[in-house]
């Protein structure tokens, strides 16, 4: 299973990073998208050719049904069906993992979390759900009021680590600190913090 899949220009350097672990896109039995922006759910068509089933929030799952005839962060998009349109909550299984759904509403109507039990750690792919990592953009569908709902439900998991669907793919050990911190930030309307990730993520 694969989470977020990445724009359709990154697909061929996707797919050799996925040959140097030994796998190919056929390989791949589902894409799980954590949001519906074309720089996370872009080459998912092109999985979904070569046979993996596409899951979103269904509140997402509209911008992949009509693609875009204009450029969206810089690419023409092909439209995307998608096979299973999640509610949040629930449970998928996949290879004898649990992946447990968590509805964000914030940086988009659809936005999910991902949260897995991965060697005895809790582990949070978040796409650009969580404030400081997601940027605030009205135009392509953010909600404040909303995100800070989110962001509040979140503080209330037990979490372990987190891994941002931007910058660097690092284990952020001190991952309910930084939520925390995250949320008072966003709920203070001081949500420009992407400058404040790396060194709050530094010290915990």
């Amino acid at each position: 299973v694969m989470i977020d899949c990445g724009s359709e220009g990154g697909y061929k350097k996707l797919c050799a990073n996925l040959a140097e672990a030994g796998l190919k896109p056929s390989d791949v039995a589902a894409v799980i998208l954590t949001h519906g922006h074309s720089d996370h759910y872009g080459a998912a068509r092109l999985f979904r050719e070569a046979g993996a089933k596409v899951i979103i929030h269904k509140a997402d799952a509209k911008m992949l049904k009509r693609g875009n005839r204009k450029r969206d962060l810089g690419e023409r998009l092909t439209p995307c069906k998608a096979d299973i349109k999640l509610e949040g909550g629930e449970t998928l299984a996949f290879g004898g993992m649990k992946l447990k759904i968590i509805h964000m509403p914030g940086h988009s109507a659809g936005s999910i979390c991902v949260l897995a039990r991965i060697d005895g750690l809790s582990i949070l792919f978040m796409g650009d759900s969580v404030a400081g990592w997601g940027g605030y953009f009205p135009l392509w569908g953010a909600d404040l009021k909303t995100w800070i709902r989110s962001m509040k439900k979140l503080t209330g998991y037990e979490i372990d680590a987190l891994l941002p669907g931007h910058n660097e793919g690092y284990m952020a050990y001190g991952a309910k600190y930084l939520i925390k911190r995250q949320y008072e930030i966003l709920k203070s309307g001081n949500f420009e913090t992407r400058a404040m990730v790396k060194p709050l993520a530094d010290r915990v």
